[in-house]
Formats: C-alpha cells, sequence, structure tokens
C-alpha cells in the first residue's frame, strides 16, 4: 500500500521522501537500494497497482490498488495481505487485484456521489 501512496506523489515530491529515506530490511528480499525503490514505485504508478512479496514479512505478500480523487488523484489505497506461495503472484493478479480494483472504483463513485450532494447541500 505504501508504494502505491508513494507513486501518487509528484516527481519532486517522490525525491524529496527519497532522500529523506534510511532504509530497514525487515526481511532477506526488503528492497533497500533508493535508485530500485524509485523504480518500482514508476512502475507501480504505470500499472495502477503494486505487488510486494515477502519484503516486510516472510511468508506474506500483498497487492494495492489507488484510490483517487475526482481530480484523479490518489488519495488512499487498498490493499490485501496473502500467504506466499509459489502461485501467490498469479492468484494476486488473476483474482484479487480484479476485487481490488472493484473496490476502488466503488468508493471511488461513493467520494464524488458524497462531493457532489454535500455541494447541493451547501447551496440550498
Amino acid at each position: 500500500m505504501g508504494r502505491m501512496l508513494l507513486a501518487g506523489l509528484e516527481h519532486e515530491a517522490l525525491d524529496r521522501w527519497l532522500r529523506g529515506l534510511r532504509p530497514q530490511a525487515w526481511t532477506r528480499l526488503t528492497l533497500t537500494d533508493k535508485s530500485a525503490l524509485r523504480t518500482t514505485v514508476e512502475r507501480a504508478r504505470a500499472q495502477g497497482y503494486a505487488y510486494v512479496e515477502q519484503e516486510l514479512q516472510e511468508g506474506l505478500c500483498s497487492i494495492a490498488v489507488p484510490v483517487r480523487d475526482g481530480r484523479g488523484q490518489i488519495i488512499a489505497a487498498l490493499n490485501c495481505g496473502m500467504p506466499f506461495r509459489v502461485e501467490a503472484r498469479s492468484h494476486a493478479l488473476k483474482k484479487v487485484l480484479p476485487a481490488l480494483r472493484s473496490g476502488a472504483r466503488s468508493i471511488e463513485r461513493s467520494l464524488l456521489t458524497g462531493a457532489g450532494a454535500v455541494a447541493a447541500a451547501a447551496r440550498a
């Protein structure tokens, strides 16, 4: 989820964040190289999801998608964590990712509807 939120930052803001980052390896698979992390965040931005495998905790993987506001800005992310297994990535992309995207679209629609309702009430 963190990488998806980072993908919503402007390039300059991401640069500042990376400059201040003091990476910590949580597992032997944790990505700690700042250049590689930037590449991973940019990939998440381009593909519209982030998948992480055993970087926070061995035996755990997760996939996240952005939730955007009416201007298209990432304001939140939906995440699903799952046990790692050999076919975890394939399962996440085929089964979990479509469900997360559907959930994000529902939230985005409700945000638009809610914002419109609030604005209409304010004008009344």
